[in-house]
């Protein structure tokens, strides 16, 4: 795993939707790249409230090179809404985001999200299928 990017930063207009937050209020928005053997397979972006940065939830500014989905499927304190799934075109902002991962131009890319609750407090954390994951 590779952080890309991590801070306070201004979600996109849909992330802000989907947390039900103000769209100028920032969040903590976390961007890794999932690899194997170096090669980037996964673009993965958490949007984490500010509202859900309290208690223990505060671990989650920390993480360091530490995957995420270690505290959000560690069990107790859990939940996920429904996930949805996308096939981003590339006119989406997502897609473009991704674009330096990807190297070439493919027509489509997968991606899915769900909103998580780690201790009754919502984050959002999405995943962007790169094509190499299916070479």
């Amino acid at each position: 795993m590779r952080v890309l990017d991590e801070g306070w930063r201004r979600p996109s207009l849909d992330e802000a939707r989907r947390l039900r937050l103000p769209y100028h209020r920032l969040a903590w928005v976390r961007e890794v790249a999932l690899t194997c053997d170096g090669r980037p397979l996964v673009f993965a972006r958490s949007v984490i409230p500010s509202r859900s940065l309290v208690g223990p939830n505060r671990a989650l500014r920390t993480l360091g090179s530490r995957p995420l989905g270690e505290l959000l499927f560690a069990g107790a304190g859990t939940r996920r809404d429904p996930l949805e799934v996308v096939a981003l075109q590339s006119h989406h902002w997502l897609f473009h985001r991704v674009g330096e991962l990807v190297g070439s131009d493919p027509p489509t890319l997968w991606a899915r999200r769900r909103v998580h609750w780690l201790n009754r407090r919502p984050l959002l954390v999405a995943e962007v299928f790169l094509p190499e994951l299916f070479d």
